[in-house]
């Protein structure tokens, strides 16, 4: 199995994950009407949750991302 990161790498990510999704949703509403606009707010959304990935593993991972059933 692999090891979670490291505290350095565990910190940036509870730091950045936040500050990237944000940043997602900025590019999102800033250039959903330009070429590519929304394109890049997904990658950058999709790097957010890679880097928490990387810190915490696959399981913290699937809870962050955890959807819930409306039935």
């Amino acid at each position: 199995m692999v090891k979670s990161g490291t505290i350095i790498l565990n910190t940036a990510a509870r730091f950045l994950m936040p500050l990237q999704l944000m940043f997602s949703v900025f590019l999102l509403l800033r250039g959903h009407d330009e070429p590519g606009g929304g394109f890049i707010a997904g990658l950058v959304a999709a790097g957010a949750f890679t880097l928490y990935l990387f810190a915490f593993g696959v399981s913290a991972t699937k809870e962050v991302l955890r959807m819930v059933d409306p039935r």
